[in-house]
């Protein structure tokens, strides 16, 4: 533990962990900010692993064996088991997926990372599918006795009422064994061939370079060039990441990534028409226990003022920056600082733990558990998988739940926003493990995305508060707007994307020119026409490092979440001290309450036809306004 300005914070090397490797120090101070796996597995050799992946199987076969044509009297004894044997193939799926994704490149990890896979799934094939058909046959006579005898089954019968609800769409229970056995060698393989590819594909900045960017290589991983494209405050710098970017995506990468994206929707069609869904989006509507109606109005509302919210912030922009229009699209996340802010890794995590503390003490010491239990891996490596996310989990006793944070932390405000994002999901994994179990702990991604985007709201708002000056609330807003922006209007662009694509698919593979002229036209849909705002140069391959697509429709669950959570925070100052017990209510109850549920008590409905539209206009609508306002009283107030 280090002391740092009345700061604990906690940073860990595993530097002799042969499954981590090594990283860099880029001067952000989360060089040794390595995740601690010891609790689980001494490393990918571990013989542990292996006797494990044996009991997992002799669990599963012992379940089948106890369970089968039994469940009309034994389905409390049923799912205790299964939460059993649940925490520990969730030890083994975390640990491999962690250390997998911190280093993409090591076949050893791959290697056990497919055996492991292929086992689990040819054994929940030949051992658990029996389970989901036969909690369908139980006729409610019988599932009504065990469960007014159970109070442990009351607890656990939305897991039950989950199953059932879909029962229109299950296929035969030996279909469903021969396509769980096929899992691991279906699209997903070409899934994790693009993975490596991308891993592995480095960008140049191209020659004649500005003066300014004089000091970069070659070589940039696709997380560091998207650094220097979206906040680099040099405007040459940027626009020749965004050339150096689009043209890196082709070529091989180009290849791989197109036959990803047919393979994935192919595959996801065939299912849909096989199944009989109605449309390529209603299993992720049904899993995300929302209506098609609820969504169909979110993209309407998105649609219809999404447009009109960016031709106003770029144009605002434009003139706070005094740029020329039509801008550039590397201009879309410009910061009006024109000095790159770099905040260090313990500022970052003192940041993101006083605004939650501001807000709720409980939720602050869920964040200290996190990083101070070596749950959080925050090094930047050129072997670390792209992005952000936590991974909540259930494990086998003394471990318990945990949530691992997984980060590449470069030092931006933005980066802290991430941070302030995944301890969002991670303490809602907390809350929501401890108070469910494995079976309720994952609430839909829907909503999911509201707790991890409140943590946003709330990080945004305690540093608002300590900004005093016209110009600093004036850039911090703007840069609330343009995030807001990012996740509404641009996801539900990404949503509009997939449907064409979806919709062009299922006649025919698409090639990568018809992908990307499908992708200019939806972003010319939402941010205007070529000159209306942007030029969209080297703009025409940026669909494929969007790895969201491999997950059909799941990038409305940000904008979803991100509305949700503007309605969730003009309740809270008006539910005063009330609001914190409903909101960690709300976090706690995991897959346990549908939407509407959860929301009732905050007075919320989202199946309101004018929720969407006044959640926008409450939200960044509000912010856009004010940001409007202070920029007058810029131009007013005398240098």
């Amino acid at each position: 533990m280090n002391h740092i300005d009345g700061q604990t914070t906690f940073q860990q090397s595993n530097s002799n962990d042969p499954s981590l490797p090594p990283t860099r120090d880029e001067g952000f101070g989360a060089k040794n900010v390595r995740f601690d796996l010891s609790s689980l597995y001494s490393g990918i050799n571990d013989p542990l692993i292996e006797r494990d992946l044996a009991t997992v199987e002799k669990m599963y076969a012992a379940f089948n064996q106890k369970y089968q044509n039994n469940l009309s009297h034994a389905l409390a004894d049923a799912l205790q088991d299964l939460e059993e044997v649940t925490r520990l193939q969730w030890k083994l799926e975390a640990y491999i997926f962690l250390t997998k994704s911190c280093d993409i490149t090591n076949q050893d990890v791959s290697s056990v990372q497919s055996r492991i896979t292929e086992r689990l799934q040819n054994t929940l094939a030949n051992h658990y599918t029996f389970f989901d058909h036969e909690i369908l046959r139980l006729d409610e006579e019988a599932l009504s006795r065990q469960v007014a005898a159970s109070p442990y089954l009351l607890s656990r019968k939305p897991f039950i009422d989950d199953i059932r609800s879909a029962k229109e769409y299950y296929l035969d229970q030996e279909v469903e064994r021969i396509l769980q056995r096929r899992a691991p060698v279906s699209s997903s393989v070409a899934v994790r061939l693009y993975e490596k590819i991308l891993g592995a594909t480095t960008f140049t900045i191209p020659s004649p370079w500005p003066s300014t960017v004089e000091a970069f290589r070659d070589g940039l991983n696709l997380e560091e060039i998207l650094e220097i494209l979206t906040s680099d405050p040099v405007r040459e710098v940027r626009r020749a990441a965004l050339t150096g970017l689009n043209t890196g995506l082709q070529g091989h990468f180009g290849i791989v990534a197109t036959e990803a994206l047919n393979a994935v929707i192919g595959e996801h069609l065939l299912d849909c028409d096989d199944r009989g869904y109605t449309h390529p989006m209603a299993p992720r509507n049904l899993e995300n226990g929302i209506s098609d109606e609820v969504v169909e109005a979110l993209h309407r509302a998105v649609k219809k003022l999404g447009p009109k919210y960016i031709a106003d912030y770029y144009s605002l922009l434009a003139r706070a920056l005094d740029l020329p229009t039509p801008l550039a699209w590397s201009d879309r996340n410009a910061s009006l600082d024109q000095v790159k802010t770099i905040i260090p890794w313990d500022e970052a995590v003192h940041i993101v733990k006083e605004a939650y503390r501001s807000f709720s003490p409980m939720l602050a010491s869920l964040i200290d558990e996190v990083i101070t239990g070596g749950d959080i891996d925050a090094a930047v490596s050129s072997k670390k998988e792209f992005g952000a996310y936590c991974w909540s989990t259930v494990l086998p006793a003394p471990v318990g739940v945990k949530s691992y944070v997984f980060l590449n932390y470069t030092g931006t405000p933005d980066a802290v926003e991430t941070l302030a994002h995944e301890m969002g999901h991670a303490v809602h994994g907390l809350l929501s493990g401890r108070a469910q179990g494995p079976l309720l702990l994952e609430a839909p991604m829907a909503f999911a995305e509201t707790a991890s985007t409140f943590g946003e709201y709330v990080a945004f708002e305690y540093l608002l508060g300590n900004l005093s000056s016209t110009e600093d609330r004036f850039r911090m807003i703007m840069g609330k707007v343009v995030h807001a922006l990012n996740t509404v209007v641009r996801q539900i662009g990404f949503s509009c994307f997939e449907q064409e694509v979806h919709a062009r698919r299922a006649h025919s593979e698409l090639t990568s020119e018809q992908f990307s002229e499908i992708w200019l036209r939806v972003c010319k849909e939402f941010y205007g026409e070529e000159g209306d705002v942007f030029s969209y140069k080297d703009v025409e391959h940026l669909w494929s490092y969007v790895s969201h697509f491999h997950s059909p429709f799941y990038v409305y669950s940000y904008a979803f979440g991100d509305l949700l959570t503007a309605a969730l925070h003009r309740r809270k100052s008006e539910l005063g001290d009330e609001f914190e017990k409903l909101f960690i209510d709300l976090l706690s109850a995991g897959n346990s309450k549908d939407i509407v549920e959860l929301l009732k008590p905050f007075g919320i409905d989202p199946r309101e036809p004018v929720f969407w539209e006044q959640a926008m206009e409450e939200g960044m609508g509000k912010m856009l306004q004010e940001c409007e306002r202070l920029f007058s009283l810029m131009k007013e107030t005398p240098a």
